[in-house]
């Protein structure tokens, strides 16, 4: 093969994938292969080697420039076949244009890519005749499908990849419902390859919805399905020995007697999404005297969600008699009229959440005036939600009622170690708001906000306030030491943020509540102002804030997470 020139980034403007391969089906490349670590190899450094006083250090341009060919053309093209399906199958299936840069690498590629069955098993194009190539191309092997049916040239796609549904194994259809029906209307009597089914109509308001023949299909080996906008038909045997199960906007609702019944059919559910699915206009409060509960030892992830503005009964009834494991992920949206309409719901998750489950270690709280977001994590995996809730009802601007009855009705607050409040008040909420909502977490070391209104700074340590005069009466140490929240704080932290209320009264109150804090022996270690430079002349204020804490940092850029590891330490 001839030598080529040494790469310039210049040519990368006219870079071809013609321009890498040449009649022997070798790929050129302008780094040099070595057995090893090439740092430490004699034969990319010669003069190393031979004690060559110059070193490798004036080789590096002339090695650089030297030029090997990997010898992918000496592949058997069994190994290279294994490779595309692989990449296809694990991939989860390549798309059109990821298979047309593969096939042009070189004539060597090409034609493996070309026999190799396993690389051509998905199939997502609008246009018919790509549709064939790859059904052609696939022989008999197992098909992923994923169409996306709104114009002619898509349905002509679907009705190709319907006369071959019986080896199709994870299908996909997005659409409105004429489209939906007629892409159904030539379905076989049987899928025995079908595992994954997941079918979504575009607009939930659409009239009628897409007709419920399909849920007569035999699938002995299907174990996921998700529908979004579909009547159900309830008694089908599709709904049974699933491990996943996804419902979304229903248009035939049901019963949570139903609902278990269902779920009773799949005792192997790992993962369970339900929104929108019951009929609220019946509202079932308790069942049958009895009635035996529905045991789902393996789900891992469980959401539940209704949007109507309306306590969800009927959700938490079903909530009450389902069974899993504690450390099972749990995702509810709910709404109500009044605090008081999630006292069931409260009850229902307190075996998730109680002495039995894995400890929840740190919690975020997203505040509104009108809504909660409770997502507590795990102590085992930070990164994965154990207990995420969404609740919604009618409360006056600003009021904290609903978050400090979410906090304390969940018994968790004792072992949390870290808060993180990232959302802001609508309106402003009391002082004693404050030490109520902060007082349900006791065991805190690290508390983070996006926003740090006046009543919150002085919430963090109470003091008695006349609101006339706006001075403040000193309690006795041992009196305010009972009354501080968060006892053992270590840690505050101010985010950047267009609501973190960086002025300097808010500052002096802080720097005042944490020298009350100090005065009793609940000293603050650390505090973190992000994104702040103090402006010139706040000498006093900067000698308060350090007063009352040892390490300040008013950082004018956001705090590395390396700089707050190395900061945070329970030894302390």
């Amino acid at each position: 093969m001839p030598r080529m020139a040494p790469w310039r980034r210049d040519d990368a403007r006219n870079f071809n994938l013609s321009d890498i391969s040449d009649d022997s089906g070798t790929f050129s490349s302008p780094y040099r292969s070595t057995n090893g670590d090439p740092e430490n190899s004699s034969e990319s450094y010669p003069e190393a080697s031979t004690g060559n006083p110059q070193g490798p250090d004036l080789q590096v341009e002339e090695n650089n420039a030297r030029w090997s060919t990997f010898p992918i053309g000496d592949l058997p093209p069994e190994i290279l076949a294994s490779v595309f399906a692989a990449v296809a199958i694990n991939g989860g299936g390549l798309d059109q244009v990821s298979i047309v840069k593969l096939s042009r690498v070189c004539r060597h590629w090409r034609a493996v890519a070309l026999d190799e069955p396993k690389f051509w098993n998905f199939v997502s194009a609008k246009h018919p005749t790509w549709s064939s190539t790859v059904l052609g191309r696939s022989g008999v092997i197992p098909l992923r499908v994923s169409l996306d049916v709104d114009d002619a040239e898509s349905m002509d796609s679907a009705r190709l990849v319907m006369t071959h549904f019986r080896r199709v194994k994870e299908f996909l259809v997005t659409g409105m419902s004429f489209d939906i029906d007629q892409v159904m209307a030539e379905l076989p009597d049987e899928a025995p390859l079908l595992e994954t089914w997941e079918m979504r109509k575009k607009l939930n308001h659409e009239l009628p919805p897409p007709s419920t023949a399909f849920f007569g299909l035999r699938a002995p080996r299907l174990h996921h399905l998700t529908l979004r906008g579909f009547s159900c038909d309830w008694t089908s045997p599709l709904f049974k020995d699933l491990t996943k199960l996804g419902l979304h906007s229903v248009l035939s609702k049901t019963t949570p007697e139903e609902m278990l019944h269902i779920l009773s059919m799949s005792p192997r559910l790992t993962e369970l999404q339900l929104r929108t699915v019951f009929n609220e206009k019946e509202r079932y409060t308790d069942l049958n005297h009895g009635y035996p509960r529905v045991d789902l030892p393996l789900l891992t992830h469980l959401f539940l969600g209704e949007h109507l503005r309306i306590p969800s009964e009927n959700m938490t009834t079903m909530l009450e008699y389902l069974t899993f494991p504690a450390t099972t992920s749990l995702v509810i949206y709910c709404r109500a009229t009044r605090i008081d309409g999630f006292e069931r719901l409260y009850q229902s998750i307190l075996p998730v959440t109680g002495t039995d489950a894995v400890n929840i270690a740190s919690v975020d709280l997203t505040l509104s005036g009108h809504a909660v977001r409770f997502e507590g994590k795990t102590s085992t995996d930070a990164n994965d939600a154990h207990v995420y809730l969404a609740l919604q009802c009618t409360q006056r601007r600003g009021s904290l009622d609903l978050a400090s009855k979410t906090c304390a009705a969940l018994p968790l607050a004792h072992h949390v170690e870290h808060l993180r409040i990232p959302g802001f008040i609508l309106g402003q909420a009391s002082r004693q708001a404050w030490v109520e909502l902060l007082g349900c977490f006791p065991g805190v070391r690290r508390f983070e906000v996006a926003f740090m209104p006046i009543d919150l700074a002085g919430a963090l340590c109470e003091t008695d306030q006349d609101h006339i005069t706006g001075t403040s009466v000193m309690l006795a140490p041992a009196d305010l030491g009972r009354s501080t929240p968060l006892p053992i704080l270590h840690t505050i932290v101010i985010e950047s943020g267009e609501h973190t209320f960086k002025d300097e009264d808010m500052l002096k109150h802080l720097a005042y509540s944490l020298s009350q804090r100090r005065r009793v022996g609940l000293p603050i270690a650390r505090l973190e102002i992000h994104d702040w430079v103090p402006p010139a002349g706040s000498q006093d204020l900067m000698a308060m804030l350090r007063k009352a804490v040892p390490d300040v940092v008013p950082a004018g850029r956001r705090v590395k997470a390396a700089d707050i590891d190395r900061s945070f330490s329970y030894d302390d």
